[in-house]
């Protein structure tokens, strides 16, 4: 028995008495069992908007709340700057912002991102941590010796030998494992004056520069690093071409899309003149009280998200705030009048 993670179950239990906390550690051996990794989780094939699937892998909930806690261990470990998914804090718009008005304008995607990072690089994520931040239910090791409980953490975190997409600890695994591609990119990137950002997957580039020789740097150094690029996802954009990095526009200033804000202001339009319910039926959905007020959060998120991009924005501002008074107040009248009823 390994009094590391025995220590993790009792951090990762709280509470449970020492016959449960002798349970929960049987089953912390069963979830690191690689002929039985794979029965803990169901794997889920979702829809890609551009066309596809995606296979997710979701942990099973006794699995998933051990990840959950292996993922705290590692919150006080730095992450890239260049890293701007999985960042508390840091958003779509912060990806975005360096390459306003560049010239141009270069994306593109690594293939199976999650699935590149290997138990080693996890397992190293792990002991690192450990190492520079012990928690307090482990003794502190010097450093070069290893924690035993960096193995059992990095086979819990992983499925047959990868991060599984769909674990709560893969996404700050990730970022850690790619975290040495990241410096190598921006010194290659900061000598030329080249703006870099990732988010997960996604690299994006802008400047001046020559896209060819970038594009050979970095496959020289994803292949060295267990990495690829996917085929047919990069693309380039000139000056005079549409600019936009992770769904947002970023040719003079960081917004949402055109063709979103003009579908928003048609919904409003709609609604303003019909009312939400009846808007609603015209569209063949629900006028149920439930359905608009679904609805109406929805379309409040959608305001909101154009807000982030463009505070000031007076047509946006003024949506919420319908969506916030006059139109909450009459999906809340229209359940007290179907509870009269």
């Amino acid at each position: 028995m390994s009094p590391e993670l025995m220590a993790f179950c009792a951090y990762c239990y709280p509470g449970r008495d020492e016959e449960g906390l002798r349970r929960a550690y049987g089953q912390m051996i069963r979830f690191t069992r690689k002929r039985l990794q794979t029965g803990f989780y169901t794997a889920l094939r979702l829809p890609k908007p551009g066309g596809g699937e995606r296979v997710v892998l979701a942990p099973s909930p006794g699995l998933k709340r051990a990840q959950a806690a292996a993922a705290l261990l590692l919150a006080a470990e730095p992450v890239s700057p260049y890293a701007c998914a999985y960042r508390k804090g840091v958003s779509l718009r912060d990806n975005a912002a360096p390459h306003t008005g560049a010239p141009l304008l270069l994306k593109t995607d690594l293939r199976d991102f999650f699935g590149s990072v290997r138990f080693p690089a996890v397992y190293r994520a792990f002991d690192g941590a450990l190492h520079r931040a012990p928690p307090p239910f482990l003794a502190r090791r010097p450093e070069g010796e290893p924690y035993p409980l960096s193995f059992f953490l990095a086979r819990l975190c992983t499925c047959e030998g990868s991060l599984p997409q769909g674990s709560p600890a893969s996404p700050v695994l990730s970022n850690l494992a790619f975290a040495a591609c990241d410096r190598r990119i921006a010194a290659y990137c900061g000598e030329r004056g080249i703006s870099y950002t990732r988010y997960s997957d996604d690299l994006t580039f802008s400047g001046k520069f020559s896209a060819e020789a970038l594009l050979r740097f970095l496959d020289r150094l994803l292949e060295d690093s267990g990495f690829s690029r996917h085929p047919g996802k990069t693309a380039a954009a000139g000056p005079g071409a549409r600019h936009r990095v992770t769904g947002l526009s970023v040719s003079d200033r960081v917004l949402a899309p055109r063709e979103f804000r003009r579908a928003i202001r048609q919904e409003f339009y709609y609604i303003q003149k019909f009312g939400l319910a009846p808007h609603l039926a015209r569209r063949g959905g629900p006028d149920s009280p439930e359905a608009q007020e679904a609805a109406l959060a929805a379309l409040l998120g959608r305001v909101s998200f154009v807000l982030q991009m463009d505070p000031q924005n007076r047509d946006f501002l003024r949506y919420r705030a319908l969506c916030l008074g006059p139109l909450r107040d009459a999906v809340a009248r229209e359940y007290r009048y179907r509870r009269f009823l």
